[in-house]
C-alpha cells in the first residue's frame, strides 16, 4: 500500500495572471505587496467560496486599526516571522493577484504579527505615543493583542484566506539596502558611502539632506561598534571614525541655524579629541548664535592657546561677541528710559505691561508651516491661541485674565486655497468668546457670562494672523511652541537684517499636537506670560523666570534666546 501524499498547508486560485516570467527569488530579493486577510464565518463544509462568508479582518491598504496603511515589503532570506508569506511569493508574477487558502497549523504566529504591524502603523498615524506594546511575552499574550480580531484567533485558531497583490519586485543588487540587511562588513563600507554623499550635498548647500545621510552613517557605526569591547583597539579604530561625522553634522547644523544641534554634535567630536581646532570653532560660533558670549570667549581662548594659527579668525568672533555684548548694555539702557517713561505720577508703579508685546506663534498640522503673530499688548488680559490637529486649545476663561478667545479651525477648503507663500491666513470658520452682562473685578480676575458669537468669514484685507516672516510688528517676547519652529524663527532673524538693535526674547515650550497636551500647553504659555508680565525688568528678571518655570516642568522642553530686530 503506498503512502499517502501530505496535505498541502496552503491552496492557490490566481485571480489575476500579472505579466512576465516569475521572479528570481533569492536571499535579499525584496518583494512590494499588498494584501488582504479573509476569516471564514462557516467551516462546516470547509473553506467557501463566495466572498459573503468571509470577514475581512486585515487590509494593508486600510489604516490602522484595520491594517499597515502601506504596502509590505518583504525582503527573502530575514527570517520573516510568518515564513508561509514567502513560500506564497515565491510562485506570483509582478501585477499577479492570488489568493491563498492557508492552514491553520501555519499561522500560529499571525496574530502576534499582524498586531506588531498595526501597532506600527498607530505609531505612524499618531505619534510615538500609544498604547500598544510591540513586545509580546508570555504576560502579555494571556492579556491579548489589545484587538478583538486578533485575540480570537489567539483563542481560536482558524484557516484563513489571504488575497495578495504582487507590485514589484527589486534583487538586491537593484536598491540600496537598508541597515539591519548589512552585514558587518557591508555596513561599515557603507558608513563612508554615506558620508561621502552627505560632503556631495554639503557642497550643493543642501544641508538637511547632509544630515540625514550622516545621522545614517553615526547609527550604523554605533551598532558595530557595539559589537566590540571598549578600549581594545578595534574599538577605538571604529569609534574614531566618528569624529569627522559629528564634525561634519556640526557645520551643517550651523549653517541651518540649528545652534543647539551644532553645539551637541562639536560636544561629542571634544569628548574624544578636547582640543580639536574645528570643534572648538564651531562651538563657538553656535555659542554665539545662542548669545551665550561668555562660553563662546571661553571656547575661543581654548582654540587659540591649542592652534595660535587660528588667532586671526577667532580675534574676527570675538569682536562679534564684543558688539553683542554692547548692543545689549545699550539695550538695558533703553529699557531703562521706558521704564522711567511708564511710571506713573502717583505712586511710581511702572506698567511694564503697557510696554510688553506677545507673538505666540503656533502649528498648521497640515504644512507645518510658522504662522503668527496673533498679538495683543498684554494689558491684564491675553490673547492666546493654540492650534493642533484637535482644534484649538481654549482656556478655563474664568480662571485666568482673559477677556477674548478666540478658536480657529481651518476647513479643507480654505487650506486648499493658502498657498505656501500665502501673506495671511484667511479663516472661514471661527467661535469668538466675549464676555456679557456685569462685570465684576475680584482680585485681578474677571468675572462674567461667557458667550459664543459665531463670526463670519474675516475679508482678505482685515488683520488676521500672519507668518512671522512677513510681518512688521515688533515684540518684546514671541513664544514658539514646538522646536522647529523655535529654529525657525532663529532662522528669521539670523537672516534678516538687525537695523534697529532692539531685542526681542525668543523662547520655546514644547507642546505635543494633541487636545490634552494642547489644553495643558495653553495653561502653561498663559502663566509664563503672566510672570513675565510682572517683571519690573525684563531683561534682568527673564532668566529667572525662565529658569522658575522649568524646574516646574522638568519634562518640557524650555529653551530661551536673545534676538534683534
Amino acid at each position: 500500500m503506498s503512502k499517502a501524499e501530505p496535505r498541502p498547508k496552503s491552496v492557490k486560485k490566481t485571480l489575476n495572471a500579472g505579466r512576465g516570467q516569475v521572479p528570481e527569488y533569492k536571499d535579499g530579493t525584496k518583494a512590494v505587496f499588498h494584501y488582504e486577510v479573509l476569516r471564514p464565518l462557516d467551516l462546516t463544509n470547509g473553506m467557501p467560496e463566495s466572498r459573503d462568508d468571509y470577514e475581512s479582518i486585515e487590509d494593508t491598504r486600510k489604516g490602522y486599526p484595520h491594517g499597515y496603511g502601506l504596502p509590505m515589503e518583504l525582503i527573502f532570506g530575514k527570517k520573516f516571522q510568518l515564513a508561509i508569506f514567502e513560500t506564497l511569493l515565491r510562485s506570483m508574477n509582478v501585477d499577479e493577484i492570488s489568493q491563498f487558502d492557508v492552514e491553520a497549523s501555519e499561522l500560529f504566529q499571525y496574530p502576534l504579527t499582524s498586531k506588531k504591524l498595526r501597532d506600527l502603523a498607530h505609531s505612524r498615524e499618531h505619534g510615538h505615543g500609544h498604547s500598544h506594546s510591540t513586545h509580546m511575552c508570555a504576560a502579555t499574550m494571556a492579556e491579548g493583542t489589545g484587538y478583538p480580531c486578533l485575540d480570537e484567533l489567539l483563542k481560536k485558531p482558524s484557516p484563513l484566506r489571504f488575497i495578495f497583490h504582487l507590485l514589484q519586485v527589486h534583487q538586491p543588487e537593484d536598491y540600496e539596502a537598508e541597515g539591519w540587511q548589512l552585514n558587518p562588513e557591508a555596513k561599515l563600507k557603507s558608513v563612508e558611502t554615506l558620508k561621502q554623499q552627505g560632503n556631495e550635498l554639503y557642497l550643493k548647500k543642501k544641508y538637511r539632506p547632509a544630515i540625514e545621510k550622516y545621522k545614517e552613517a553615526l547609527t550604523r557605526l554605533d551598532h558595530l561598534i557595539l559589537r566590540e569591547k571598549p578600549g581594545d583597539p578595534e574599538w577605538e579604530e571604529l569609534d574614531v571614525k566618528n569624529v569627522p561625522l559629528y564634525l561634519n553634522l556640526s557645520i551643517c547644523y550651523l549653517h541651518c541655524g540649528d545652534f543647539y544641534e551644532s553645539i551637541g554634535a562639536a560636544d561629542e567630536v571634544l569628548s574624544r579629541d578636547a582640543t580639536n581646532d574645528k570643534a572648538l570653532y564651531r562651538k563657538a560660533k553656535a555659542l554665539i548664535g545662542t548669545w551665550e558670549l561668555g562660553k563662546a570667549r571661553e571656547s575661543l581662548e581654548k582654540l587659540v592657546a591649542a592652534h595660535p594659527e587660528w588667532a586671526k579668525l577667532a580675534d574676527v568672533e570675538l569682536q562679534e561677541i564684543k558688539r553683542r555684548q554692547d548692543q545689549v548694555a545699550a539695550d538695558k539702557k533703553n529699557i531703562c528710559k521706558n521704564m522711567i517713561k511708564g511710571m506713573e505720577d502717583g505712586d511710581r508703579q511702572f506698567k511694564i505691561n503697557d510696554l510688553l508685546k506677545f507673538a505666540k506663534l503656533r502649528i498648521n498640522a497640515t504644512r507645518r508651516q510658522v504662522h503668527g503673530p496673533y498679538q495683543n499688548p498684554l494689558r491684564r488680559h491675553l490673547l492666546l491661541e493654540y492650534e493642533s490637529q484637535h482644534g484649538s486649545a481654549r482656556l478655563f476663561k474664568e480662571k485666568r485674565h482673559i477677556n477674548r478667545v478666540v478658536w480657529h479651525r481651518q476647513s479643507s477648503e480654505t487650506a486648499r486655497q493658502v498657498g505656501d507663500d500665502a501673506q495671511l491666513l484667511r479663516f472661514r470658520h471661527a467661535v469668538r468668546f466675549h464676555l456679557q452682562g456685569p462685570v465684576e473685578k475680584g482680585q485681578g480676575i474677571l468675572h462674567g457670562k461667557w458667550a459664543p458669537e459665531h463670526a463670519r468669514s474675516e475679508p482678505a484685507d482685515q488683520r488676521g494672523p500672519q507668518k512671522l516672516q512677513v510681518c512688521t510688528d515688533e515684540f518684546n517676547v514671541i513664544i514658539a511652541l514646538e522646536e522647529r519652529v523655535y529654529d525657525q524663527v532663529l532662522d528669521h532673524f539670523f537672516s534678516k537684517k538687525q537695523d534697529r538693535m532692539v531685542h526681542v526674547h525668543i523662547i520655546n515650550i514644547d507642546i505635543e499636537d494633541n487636545h490634552e497636551d494642547a489644553t495643558n500647553g495653553a495653561w502653561l504659555v498663559t502663566d509664563i506670560c503672566e510672570k513675565l508680565s510682572k517683571c519690573r525688568d525684563l531683561t534682568a528678571d527673564i532668566e529667572r523666570v525662565i529658569e522658575e518655570f522649568a524646574d516646574k516642568n522638568p519634562e518640557r522642553n524650555i529653551m530661551h534666546t536673545i534676538k534683534f530686530y
